[in-house]
């Protein structure tokens, strides 16, 4: 079982847990004296619910009108392209969920740079749509 909790470091240079309780209850799983690791990583920001909306509402919908595809097919064909992992030893894709507010408005802008030179298809930017629905 692998143990994830968010935490700051105050500025007192503590660790403060977001949910202490429910880190407790998770340490009981493990055996006493087991050998764990403790690994601290900063936290980044997560892409933004206003550029997942965008992302299916306006670039996927419009391209997978476009190409003839399904939404859930463009989604996915779309992470073939853009994001594939070189260093994985059999063909994966990253996960859209993982991706920071940078780099997710880097895929996007990708996304509509390689609609404009492969279709030539404007995609417009988020300023220029009113509503993102899917």
């Amino acid at each position: 079982m692998i143990i994830r909790h968010r935490a700051k470091i105050t500025e007192g240079k503590q660790l403060h847990l977001w949910d202490r309780e429910r880190f407790e209850r998770q340490l009981q799983s493990y055996k006493a004296n087991a050998k764990v690791w403790v690994i601290i990583k900063e936290d980044a920001d997560i892409r933004s619910l206003r550029q997942n909306a965008y992302y299916h509402g306006v670039l996927v919908k419009r391209l997978a009108h476009f190409c003839g595809y399904e939404h859930d097919e463009m989604h996915e064909a779309l992470k073939w392209k853009f994001l594939q992992k070189p260093e994985a030893p059999i063909p994966t894709v990253r996960s859209t969920t993982t991706l920071t507010t940078k780099e997710f408005k880097a895929y996007n802008e990708s996304i509509k740079r390689w609609a404009a030179q492969e279709f030539d298809l404007y995609l417009p930017d988020p300023n220029e749509v009113e509503t993102y629905v899917w």
